[in-house]
């Protein structure tokens, strides 16, 4: 079976319960996460892939999931060593 996973958005007359604040709180927070994931690659490589075949273009995002990677693993260093 699927969860829902849509943000609940506040009806005109009708405030959110409080589970629904609460559902729609973690899921912002994932949410937010993985779009700031995506942010600093468009920014740092562009809109596009330019690449020849699918197979170049997969070894390209690759790359780029690795340089953030090891940036976050560097900067979650500093601020464990201070």
């Amino acid at each position: 079976m699927c969860n829902d996973t849509r943000t609940l958005s506040k009806v005109r007359g009708k405030p959110l319960t409080d589970r629904e604040k609460q559902g729609s709180s973690s899921r912002s927070k994932t949410r937010c996460r993985v779009e700031h994931v995506f942010a600093w690659m468009v920014q740092w490589s562009g809109k596009s892939v330019r690449c020849i075949g699918l197979a170049r273009s997969e070894v390209r995002i690759g790359f780029m999931n690795l340089v953030y990677n090891m940036r976050r693993f560097c900067a979650i260093r500093r601020v464990a060593a201070s």
